[in-house]
């Protein structure tokens, strides 16, 4: 129930400072996850308008000194900036809990979810100067099968599986 605060220069700031567009779009519904790490929880709901572990932002100083909390919004209304290619220049999307991939949700609920914002992006006029990072914040379980090496008591930490996405990306490129 505490409100935490989180008053450090963040990525969001210096998008804002540079006058670069950003918008972080929310499905709303209940968290992917539990707040405290555990499998199964009551669910708490998620928007734009609801700072939680999902959607940190408005508890940024500087996202609320700035007046950036305008720049969270629903994941509709990214499905609509895509369609009329007025996408911001650095775009987050945060799934709900029905479309997370994370237990006890559906894998293939997520990979539709992403699978509709990534066609629409490609639809979007907005496609010809775009680069999608798609990354995954679990290092276990779904997507990465092997133990990553230890060099010392903290290892390389986890694997994160990312994809890059764009016209610029060179077809048929892994890099290991």
């Amino acid at each position: 129930s505490r409100v935490p605060e989180y008053a450090w220069t963040d990525l969001t700031y210096l998008l804002h400072k540079n006058h670069v567009s950003w918008r972080y779009y929310i499905f709303s519904g209940a968290q992917p996850d539990c707040d405290d790490n555990g499998m199964v929880c009551n669910e708490k709901w998620q928007g734009p308008g609801t700072p939680g572990i999902w959607n940190p932002l408005p508890w940024f100083t500087t996202v609320r000194q700035d007046h950036q909390v305008k720049n969270v919004q629903p994941m509709r209304a990214f499905f609509a900036a895509a369609k009329r290619g007025a996408l911001p220049a650095v775009s987050w999307l945060t799934p709900s809990n029905r479309v997370s991939e994370h237990p006890p949700a559906l894998v293939s609920r997520g990979q539709t979810y992403v699978t509709s914002v990534i066609n629409a992006i490609m639809r979007s006029r907005d496609w010809q100067s775009t680069a999608i990072f798609l990354a995954w914040d679990d290092w276990g379980g779904f997507y990465d099968h092997v133990r990553p090496p230890t060099v010392d008591q903290n290892g390389f930490g986890m694997r994160v599986p990312a994809l890059v996405i764009s016209p610029y990306a060179r077809r048929g490129l892994v890099d290991h």
